[in-house]
């Protein structure tokens, strides 16, 4: 999902907090506009209770080329590079479980543009998937960062630099004891145990996989989340046998690429 508007292009980084093109149904916006929000996700049959002011989340693992944007003499990939690397706002993003970016030109004399930065995270979790899992997407920030241009110059110095912190997102997640018989059969298999043992996991969602598949129809999906990273694990687990039929690596990592080249990656460096 690309969200543009005019003038403007607002690219939502923001993963899938339940995994990347497995057919799962969760939901795909969540808008929190003031209050309490609450959402039901499908993957663990749990209920999540947020609050959160004036804030979006656009939950989506596509990725996607785009060309070089020039409106005003400037381009995208150049004020990215400059707002992105600043050193104040890798402090914000350096660890973060994701962030967002929207640039847009807010001046022509002399030309300035803004590059606003939605951050979500880190993110801490406790618990396992026996009881229940918490987790605290532990600091939200809005971050606006501004460079200045002066054509034709490739120089974008940064001019200003604000952010606005919120507190963070929670979330629960708890399984069923049909969903924790296919989540034990599936962190007891050998490939599994090597994935949850290279660094902090948490089970992100245990699920039937539709009964029409060939292949893997009446297993069950269970998906493992690197806690402090991109990178997933999905399990398919036939029930019936209690053995895991299948493994592949994933990652939730969102790249955008630009025509000349440079990339940009949420989480950053993945």
């Amino acid at each position: 999902m690309i969200i543009l508007t005019a003038g403007v292009t607002a690219v939502y980084l923001y993963p899938s907090l339940a995994g990347a093109g497995n057919g799962q149904t969760s939901a795909t916006s969540t808008i929190f506009s003031g209050g309490v929000a609450s959402t039901t996700s499908s993957r663990a049959n749990t209920t999540t209770v947020t609050a959160l002011s004036n804030f979006t989340v656009s939950y989506f693992t596509t990725s996607y080329s785009t060309t070089t944007f020039t409106a005003g003499g400037w381009q995208e990939w150049a004020v990215l590079n400059a707002t992105l690397g600043y050193y104040k706002t890798q402090w914000y993003i350096h660890n973060a479980w994701n962030y967002t970016f929207n640039v847009q030109q807010t001046g022509s004399s002399p030309v300035l543009v803004s590059d606003i930065i939605e951050v979500i995270g880190p993110l801490s979790v406790s618990g396992n998937w026996t009881t229940q899992y918490n987790l605290n997407y532990t600091r939200i920030s809005e971050l606006n960062v501004t460079v200045q241009y002066s054509p034709p110059s490739n120089y974008y110095p940064v001019i200003g630099f604000s952010s606005h912190n919120s507190t963070g997102i929670n979330e629960t997640i708890q399984f069923n004891s049909t969903q924790q018989k296919a989540i034990s059969t599936a962190v007891a298999n050998g490939t599994v145990k090597a994935f949850m043992g290279q660094s902090p996991t948490f089970v992100d969602a245990a699920w039937l996989f539709p009964a029409g598949n060939k292949t893997f129809g009446g297993d069950y999906v269970v998906e493992i989340f690197q806690v402090n990273g991109p990178k997933t694990l999905v399990a398919f687990v036939n029930t019936s046998t209690n053995q895991v039929v299948s493994t592949y690596n994933s990652t939730r990592a969102i790249r955008v690429c630009f025509s000349n080249g440079p990339c940009f990656s949420s989480p950053w460096g993945s």
